[in-house]
């Protein structure tokens, strides 16, 4: 816990800003909204957007390995990626280690199967979405 204070709210601003895709305001609030209360864009101002990728279809517990499939998107390593599931809920993580079906270490893949390891406990059919700049 800390002191909320300038810096915090700087910070958190920064973070908030990532997903949320309009200015903020707080006429809406006060139930008085003004003039600079209304977006001044007509698309999304968040400054990254998720795609899907692939779903898991396996997790090994006992190693914390994921086992995925990738469906849509390239992956690669250092990739900044979000699993959502129903139980899982959303987990965001950089993909450190990629390895094939062989056990082979693998820079990227495009299309097929493979695994990486995940500090969260994941599950069968969780959704992988790849965190891309919005441009």
């Amino acid at each position: 816990a800390g002191c909320f204070d300038e810096t915090l709210v700087n910070e958190l601003m920064a973070e908030l800003g990532q997903v949320y895709n309009r200015g903020f305001s707080n006429g809406f609030l006060f139930g008085q909204p003004g003039p600079g209360d209304w977006a001044d864009r007509r698309n999304s101002q968040a400054t990254e957007k998720k795609m899907y990728a692939g779903k898991l279809i396996n997790f090994f517990r006992k190693s914390n390995i994921a086992h995925c499939r990738v469906e849509a998107l390239d992956l690669a390593v250092g990739d900044k990626i979000q699993i959502h599931g129903n139980i899982t809920g959303v987990v965001e993580m950089t993909i450190s280690e990629m390895r094939d079906d062989h056990g082979n270490i693998i820079p990227a893949i495009h299309r097929g199967t493979m695994t990486f390891p995940s500090d969260t406990t994941l599950r069968i059919n969780d959704q992988i979405y790849k965190i891309l700049p919005n441009d």
